[in-house]
């Protein structure tokens, strides 16, 4: 699962993405429009485009890429002061893995 905090501009990625791809460090975020979906796809630290994933000093994993979320709200009609959960699901392309997301079935959840 990711979490899109809009009121902070993050992506946190939880236990269970990191568990399945533990040596995912750096990703490339796809995404398709016309479909509403978006992948993370594990990548080298040298490769172009290549996102780190970092920690928080609660073992918490995130991505800031701020232009990047504010466009997904956009594209998704999303409120800029909730988060969205999305479940992904692994998929396995070229002898690559990736995570899915639908973006259509993001859970709304209120920050207060």
């Amino acid at each position: 699962m990711i979490t899109f905090n809009a009121k902070r501009d993050i992506i946190y990625v939880n236990a269970a993405c990191l568990k399945r791809l533990p040596d995912m460090e750096y990703v490339h975020i796809l995404i398709s429009p016309p479909e509403k979906k978006l992948a993370l796809r594990p990548c080298g630290a040298n490769e172009r485009n290549a996102i780190r994933i970092k920690s928080e000093s609660n073992k918490k994993r995130y991505i800031r890429c701020d232009d990047f979320i504010k466009r997904i709200i956009i594209l998704m009609g999303w409120e800029g002061n909730n988060r969205y959960k999305l479940h992904g699901k692994i998929v396995e392309l070229n002898d690559e893995i990736i995570i899915v997301f639908n973006l259509d079935c993001a859970e709304r959840e209120a920050v207060i």
